[in-house]
C-alpha cells in the first residue's frame, strides 16, 4: 500500500497540472481555439493526459477524485497499453554501497531522461535505488530550475552530469528522444556525450540510430533483473578519462545534418554528389519532416545561445532599468524556445 506521503505527492502533481490546464484554456479562450499556437495545443494535451494518468494512480489506491469538465475522458487506447504493459523491475535484491564518483567538472553521478509515463517507476524504484547507492542524481521534478525552457534544463542537467541515463521506452521515444536529439546537435563534442549516455531499455522497442549503436542496460527479461541492475551499477560507477564536459557550439556553428555522425563513421568519407553524379547515383533528398525538423533546430541552437548570453548580462547589469530590459527580453526568448520544443515534440 502506497504510504500518505506518495499519495500527498500524487494529489499536488494532481493540482499542478490541473492549474497548468486551466492556464493553457484559459489563454486559448483568449486568442481563439482555431488560432492558438502548437504550443498551447500540446500543453493543453499533455496536462490532460497527466492528469489522467494521476487519477488512474490515486483511484487505484483507492483514493477518491473528482473529474473536472474540461479535463476530458481516459483515452481508452493509452489504458489499454499501459494494462498490457510489462511489469517494471523491482528493486534489487542487494543494493551495493557506492562513492559518488562525479568528477570535480561535474555536480551529479547520474541524470536521468524519463517518460511522464514512467514516472512512478522511475521516482520510487531507480531514483531511490540510486541514491541509497550513494549516487548523486539528478532528476527533473527535483532538480531542474521552475520557469526555464524545458530543453536548457536538459541541457544543463546532461552537461552537469558524468552519465546521461536514458530510460527507453516507447513513450520516452515519442516524447523525449527529440528534445535529446536537439541536445546533440548543440553539443561540440557528440563523441563525449554518447560515451557517457547510458540506455536502460524497460520496452522492446526500435531504437533511434545513435542509442542502438550503444551498449545498453536490458531490463526487458524479468528473470535476468538481477544481472541488469549489477551492469548498470557497473556502469554508472567505472572511471574513464573521456568523461570530460562537452561543450556547446557558438551560434554561427549550427551543423548542417539533423543529427551528429557517430564516431568511426564511414559515413562522413562518402562519394562527393559530384562523384555520385558522375557515376550515375543519386542521392536521396531529406523528407519534408526532415528539413523541418533541422531549420527548428537551428533556430533553436541559435535562440539559445541568445538565452545564454542575455542570462549573463542580466547577472552583470548594474542598474535596475538594464536588468529589467534583459529579463524582458529574456521571458520574450523563453517564449520562443518554449513554442520550438512544442514543435519539434510534434513532428
Amino acid at each position: 500500500m502506497p504510504s500518505q506521503e506518495d499519495i500527498r505527492h500524487q494529489q499536488t502533481l494532481l493540482e499542478i497540472h490541473r492549474r497548468n490546464l486551466a492556464q493553457y484554456i484559459k489563454q486559448q479562450g483568449l486568442i481563439g481555439e482555431a488560432f492558438a499556437p502548437p504550443m498551447i495545443v500540446n500543453g493543453i494535451r499533455e496536462s490532460r493526459e497527466n492528469i489522467q494518468r494521476i487519477k488512474g494512480i490515486l483511484r487505484g489506491w483507492n483514493v477518491s477524485i473528482d473529474d473536472l469538465p474540461d479535463e476530458g475522458a481516459p483515452d481508452a487506447a493509452a489504458t489499454a497499453q499501459q494494462s498490457s504493459a510489462q511489469p517494471y523491475p523491482p528493486t534489487p535484491s542487494t543494493v551495493p554501497q557506492l562513492q559518488a564518483t562525479a568528477a570535480a567538472s561535474f555536480k551529479y553521478d547520474v541524470f536521468i531522461s524519463y517518460s511522464s509515463a514512467d514516472e512512478q517507476w522511475v521516482e520510487h524504484t531507480l531514483l531511490k535505488t540510486l541514491e541509497d547507492a550513494g549516487l548523486r542524481v539528478c532528476i527533473d521534478f527535483r532538480d531542474f530550475a521552475v520557469g526555464r525552457p524545458t530543453i536548457i534544463n536538459i541541457q544543463d542537467a546532461a552537461l552537469q552530469s558524468r552519465h546521461t541515463l536514458l530510460v527507453i521506452t516507447q513513450d520516452w521515444i515519442k516524447s523525449e528522444w527529440t528534445l535529446f536529439e536537439s541536445l546533440l546537435i548543440r553539443t561540440k563534442d557528440p563523441g563525449s556525450l554518447q560515451r557517457r549516455t547510458i540506455p536502460l531499455r524497460l520496452q522492446q522497442v526500435e531504437l533511434p540510430d545513435f542509442i542502438s549503436m550503444l551498449t545498453w542496460v536490458d531490463f526487458t527479461r524479468a528473470d535476468r533483473h538481477e544481472i541488469a541492475w549489477r551492469k548498470l551499477f557497473m556502469a554508472l560507477t567505472e572511471t574513464a578519462s573521456d568523461c570530460e564536459k562537452s561543450s556547446i557550439i557558438e551560434p554561427t556553428a549550427t551543423p548542417s545534418s539533423p543529427l551528429p555522425l557517430p564516431p568511426q563513421s564511414t559515413a562522413g568519407i562518402r562519394a562527393t554528389p559530384e562523384a555520385e553524379t558522375s557515376t550515375g547515383s543519386t542521392q536521396a533528398s531529406p523528407s519534408l519532416r526532415d528539413v523541418k525538423k533541422q531549420a527548428l533546430n537551428k533556430r533553436l541552437a541559435n535562440l539559445m545561445a541568445e538565452y545564454e548570453a542575455i542570462n549573463k548580462q542580466i547577472d552583470g547589469a548594474l542598474g535596475e532599468v538594464d536588468r529589467i530590459r534583459l529579463k524582458r527580453q529574456a521571458d520574450n526568448l523563453e517564449q520562443e524556445i518554449s513554442q520550438i520544443e512544442s514543435d519539434l515534440r510534434a513532428l
